[in-house]
């Protein structure tokens, strides 16, 4: 057996004859869709009444509203009838593709006359579909028909599969995360899957694991070390109290809570931390975790963490809640992973089958044979107008009606290359296109040509195209692309930084702008039953919301009876409270006497300010796609829960004594007159009855709580039942890929046929596989798989024998399937492009005419490439992980501040490096630099900035260690992209022996920069060439930089407006920024008199008071008068340059005289054991 292919558990037994006609995707009328189990009927009977008042309109059609001189609509036969106010909805039945496609001419066939009636139906349609693009239809009213779809995928369940993985739940369970031995399969990518229901399981199995195996490894931690503070994996809470409930229209029914970050011991900067964010999953314990339950943030409101405590809400299982504000939790997070961007794409695959899941021929047994889609080999006639924008008169006829399965237009001009051509009729005709573009390349433009063709020959009544994204940036970028051809057009979930067009296309803005109604139960009657359960539920808890259990809840619920709920009136009207005593004066205080005691909390004292983990950006998108309601912007989002509150009262506790014996309660539970009972025996009782009158109020709460959640759940499908027609009326739908499997529901509601998805090779396989909804015929895949790859939370499942961080993207390219490349790149000026040979060989890359001359760095000479080697050791960044590396960021601080004095602006300059420790360094760097005070530079990782681009990349490598440990240096891919985002600099800071002595991809990169036979372009000293003098000078320390002032060491000696002959050093700034400190040379004043002031002052006359302003010269700072000069000039640059004979070059040796290394050993795997 083949040593890459593990022996595999195989998991594909059904039940016999078993029909599958349900599962998502089914299109079928005769479906036996399971649903989710509605509470029992005398759960909510009292509620029918309720049911019946809020029932939604009949099933009639509204009349619109007439506009003002508008005829009388007449009746129409039911074809005639707009989509918008047809019974049933056309989007749920789509016609043929292009069945209304324009002729050659853009106007079909030959004009006729047209009825009244006709005209009065096309009218409609235009007002619908406008209404829908631009809101100019937003005044026509009218009721369309629900979508059954909705309800449908939302509530279907998995119980009936006869598989055990398709049943696991969805938040996981203690028994799961209490696992010790974790079975996983091995994923197969180099070749075929033996099975759909393998390749589900597969995949469903390692990323549930990747995204659950941190959260196993904290509770497992905090088993063991019970007193443990904060690790770099995990979070633990202390101290953590029930503050109240939240009942949520949206979310449902959710605890907030307190908590202590004692055991952190620094204050965390919540803006830019990823503790606690919507969607994290966290467990709960009050026994050292021996037992616990999981929980979900659902909310993190910043006013509530800028609380002391800090506060959060949490969601329970629907069957589970905790109540008891007495008592303190212990509360723990992991710090590595993000469940929420992984539930929706494990809850799709468990729902996924080989009858609903499309185009598994080629992505799971890797057919090579790639035919065109269904729906284009039933029309293949398009209009390529939007490709040939520029053909001539006699040209347009052979692009306007193109049979592009036979034929392709040949030796008409467009603005397309070869290969980006190549990928275009790829992505045109083939049913799965898959398009390579290597850095520069264009392969967003190739996607926006393709949905330009796309979304020209689309018919009025076909499905809408999705585009996804890997980031919301990406996302904005494309779709203001789009925009500029093509308005109906609708972006889904995530957060937008667009203003303007897109703004507007968002899921909220347009629902906003809509007075579609759908037919059915109302949203506002679903909400009144909602606040009936609600008023239920506030009146079972009311015991909490006291400080002390009151006698009246204690009988309500038989814990006591009449004479002893009197016994409490009558014996508490005996005591007279004092004035002031600050104790509850209520009868239960009363009787317990000294046993009641205030509860003192104390607040958190802390040491020093946690390090920011994320953007805040970035974490608003993170906590967006959680947040974001039905699809909505952010302008849909709130940090805080939006339901009514009911605060649970905690001031006071009672002291529970010890040694009291069940045998004793019982015998003081039959006494009448409870205060016969001594002191002791009261805190016991009382401590009896809190338990059980928990137990009584969670048995009755959580089916109220179930029948809450059901009708949240409804609520939910009814507003999506709007978002849902209102895409379906839009020509393209764009989302992240996140946002992709959350709102799967809506966009398989929809039925599209096409979906793309940009940087495909960015993303794991199980997310893209999720696009593969049931209606698809036709998926594009735009990335490369040599940049970025996905990201694992686990190390351990990536690559061999899990390959976990392989997508479908590299899978497809590396089993030799078909796929097409881009080659003409159009960012990289030639020499920084030249050292990406390595990773794309053989002439992979051409040069664009664009990228030739482009103008050199300012004040770099012809050194537009250079690396700047050094020995200085990295640092390890103080409790984190990360590296930094002082002795580069104090250099690269100096070489920023000499470009901006030679005129390159903050923003044409990006600074990479691989390491968060080295970008917080460099930020506090260049913060330090009074030349650099007041601008704003980009710093990022590498792993943040594919796609982007500067005019100038400052590349930071920070490893240099006596071990020899590249750690993330050694990634191809992030060498890729750190390599490739420079259009007219690139200038690399590390240590070049270390990295060539270790890795064959770096000796081979090192190898172009240090190539004989020109200037070598790396060494120990940077060169730089003044702008004035033409002079070379050479810098190889910090300090070196503080022998110039932007230019070389001569004097600048040029003759200044004022008639002075520069003092300074050269410099290349304007003489205009200077305030020249010699006498004044002005001739003698209309006075007479000499001028007795500096050069740059106002003349003042000595001797009469007369005053000359000089308001010609600029007064700004003072370089200064008194400069250094070194007339010293380097004469031997060649040899600080480090250059290379041809002798180590003949002998296959690099950089330094170092051998090209074998390979590079790479980090093993373990913890995992592979199935056989």
């Amino acid at each position: 057996m083949d040593a890459r292919k593990p022996p595999r558990r195989l998991n594909t037994t059904r039940a016999g004859n078993q029909d599958h006609s349900h599962s998502e995707g089914a299109t079928t009328t005769t479906t036996t869709t399971k649903t989710i189990t509605t509470p029992s009927d005398d759960v909510i009977k009292n509620l029918n009444s309720a049911r019946e008042s809020s029932r939604g309109p009949q099933q009639r059609l509204k009349p619109s509203k007439v506009r003002r001189g508008t005829p009388k609509r007449p009746e129409l036969p039911a074809h005639q009838i707009p989509r918008m106010l047809q019974q049933q909805p056309q989007e749920h039945q789509p016609s043929e593709k292009f069945s209304t496609r324009r002729g050659k001419h853009g106007g079909g066939a030959a004009q006729k006359w047209i009825s009244e009636q006709d005209q009065v139906a096309q009218l409609g349609q235009q007002l619908q579909k406008l209404g829908a693009r631009e809101g100019i239809g937003a005044d026509f009213e009218g009721y369309v028909k629900k979508n059954p779809l909705i309800a449908q995928y939302e509530n279907e369940t998995t119980s009936h599969f006869a598989e055990e993985w398709r049943k696991i739940p969805e938040t996981p369970t203690p028994a799961e995360l209490l696992r010790q031995d974790v079975d996983v399969p091995t994923n197969i990518v180099d070749g075929p899957f033996p099975s759909v229901d393998d390749y589900l399981s597969t995949h469903y199995e390692l990323v549930r694991e990747d995204v659950l195996s941190g959260l196993r490894m904290a509770i497992r931690h905090i088993r063991t070390h019970p007193n443990s503070d904060d690790t770099r994996e995990i979070a633990i809470y202390e101290n953590v109290e029930i503050l109240g409930l939240t009942f949520a229209y949206s979310q449902g029914v959710c605890v907030k809570v307190s908590f202590s970050l004692n055991r952190a011991g620094k204050h965390v900067r919540w803006q830019q931390s990823k503790r606690l964010i919507p969607g994290t999953l966290v467990c709960i314990s009050q026994d050292e975790f021996q037992t616990f339950k999981v929980a979900t943030v659902v909310a993190r409101p910043l006013s509530g963490l800028e609380m002391n405590p800090p506060e959060v809400d949490l969601m329970f299982q629907v069957d589970e809640l905790e109540l008891d504000p007495s008592k303190p939790f212990l509360m723990v997070e992991t710090r590595q992973g993000y469940f929420e961007a992984f539930r929706w794409v494990l809850k799709a695959m468990q729902r996924m089958t080989e009858e609903n899941m499309p185009l598994k021929e080629h992505i799971v047994y890797l057919d090579p044979d790639v035919g065109p889609p269904q729906y284009l080999e039933e029309n293949p006639v398009y209009n390529l107008t939007s490709i040939y924008p520029d053909a001539s008169e006699q040209e347009k006829e052979s692009v306007e009606e193109v049979n592009i399965l036979q034929t392709w237009p040949r030796g008409i001009k467009n603005s397309m290359d070869r290969s980006q051509t190549d990928a275009l009729k790829t992505i045109l005709t083939k049913r799965v296109a898959v398009i390579q573009g290597p850095p520069g390349t264009g392969k967003t433009y190739t996607s926006v040509m393709a949905l330009h063709a796309l979304l020209q020959n689309m018919a009025e009544d076909d499905p809408p195209v999705i585009v996804a994204c890997q980031t919301n940036h990406a996302l904005d970028q494309l779709l203001r692309h789009v925009y500029k051809f093509e308005h109906s057009i609708i972006r889904l979930g995530g957060r937008t930084q667009d203003r303007d067009e897109i703004k507007k296309r968002t899921m909220y803005e347009v629902r906003r702008g809509s007075k579609v109604r759908i037919q059915g139960r109302s949203p506002h009657g679903i909400m009144k039953q909602m606040d009936l359960l609600r008023n239920e539920m506030c009146q079972l808890l009311s015991p909490l919301t006291h400080d002390l259990i009151p006698p009246q809840a204690l009988f309500e619920h038989k814990l006591i009876n009449q004479k002893q709920m009197e016994s409490f009136e009558k014996g508490s009207s005996d005591w007279v409270q004092a004035q002031d005593d600050s104790k509850p004066n209520t009868p239960i205080a009363t009787w317990l006497q000294d046993s009641v005691a205030p509860v003192i909390k104390y607040p958190d004292y802390y040491t020093g300010q946690e390090d920011p983990e994320i953007d805040y950006e970035a974490l608003l998108d993170l906590e967006a796609e959680f947040l974001g309601n039905g699809g909505g912007d952010d302008d849909d989002i709130k940090d805080e829960l939006s339901g009514i509150w009911l605060p649970f009262k905690h001031s006071w506790s009672v002291e529970c004594p010890e040694g009291i014996s069940q045998q004793e309660i019982d015998r003081a539970l039959r006494k009448n007159n409870l205060w016969d009972l001594p002191d002791h025996m009261r805190a016991a009782l009382y401590h009896y009855w809190e338990e059980k009158i928990l137990q009584k109020i969670m048995a009755k709460l959580i089916p109220l709580r179930k029948a809450f959640h059901a009708l949240s759940t409804e609520l939910r499908i009814t507003r999506m039942e709007k978002d849902s027609f209102l895409m379906s009326q839009a020509k393209l739908i764009g989302m992240t890929t996140t946002g992709l499997a959350k709102y799967r529901t809506l966009v398989a509601s929809c039925k599209p046929r096409v979906i793309l998805i940009e940087e495909a090779a960015e993303v794991l396989e199980a997310p893209v596989l999720v696009g593969c909804l049931p209606s698809v015929e036709h998926m594009i895949l735009v990335g490369d798989h040599k940049q970025l790859k996905g990201k694992c939370n686990e190390t351990a499942l990536m690559g061999h024998p899990y390959y976990l961080d392989t997508s479908l993207f590299e899978r497809w390219v590396d089993n030799e399937m078909p796929y097409i490349t881009l080659r003409v790149q159009r960012r990289m000026r030639p020499e920084i492009r030249a050292i990406l040979e390595p990773i794309y060989p053989n002439g992979l890359l051409r040069d664009h005419q664009s990228v030739l001359g482009r103008d050199p760095v300012q004040g770099m000479g012809n050194f537009n490439l250079f690396w700047w080697t050094h020995d200085n050791p990295e640092e390890r960044m103080e409790d984190t992980p990360s590296k930094c590396n002082p002795s580069e960021a104090n250099m690269i601080c100096r070489f920023v501040e000499y470009l901006i004095l030679n005129g390159v602006t903050p923003d044409q300059i990006t600074i990479l490096t691989f390491y968060t420790g080295q970008r917080s360094l460099l930020f506090k760097t260049l913060r330090q630099n009074t030349q650099l005070k007041g601008l704003i530079f980009k710093i990022v990782t590498v792993d943040s900035y594919q796609g982007e681009e500067n005019d100038i990349i400052i590349l930071s490598l920070v490893r240099s260690n006596d071990e020899k440990n590249i750690g993330f240096l050694s990634n191809e891919n992030r060498v890729c992209v750190s390599l490739s985002r420079a259009q007219r600099g690139l200038y690399i800071f590390g240590n070049a022996i270390m990295l060539t002595a270790v890795d064959k991809l770096w000796w081979d990169v090192v190898d172009k920069f240090a190539t004989p036979g020109g200037e070598p372009r790396i060494g120990t000293c940077i060169p730089l060439t003044c702008h004035k003098h033409k002079m070379r000078t050479l810098v190889q320390s910090q300090h070196e930089w503080d022998d110039i002032n932007g230019g070389c060491k001569k004097p600048c000696a040029e003759l200044m407006n004022c008639g002075h002959v520069c003092p300074l050093q050269c410099h290349p700034f304007a003489h205009d920024n200077y305030r020249c400190c010699q006498p004044c040379k002005k001739p003698k004043l209309a006075c007479g008199h000499q001028c007795e002031k500096k050069c740059w002052e106002d003349c003042i006359c000595g001797v009469c008071p007369q005053v000359i302003p000089r308001s010609s010269l600029r007064q700004q700072e003072d370089w200064g008068c008194d400069p250094m000069y070194n007339e010293d000039l380097v004469e031997e640059e060649q040899d600080l340059l480090l250059d290379l004979d041809e002798e180590p070059q003949q002998q296959k040796l690099g950089f330094g005289g170092i051998p090209r290394p074998d390979g590079v050993v790479r980090s093993g795997h373990g913890r995992f054991k592979a199935e056989k």
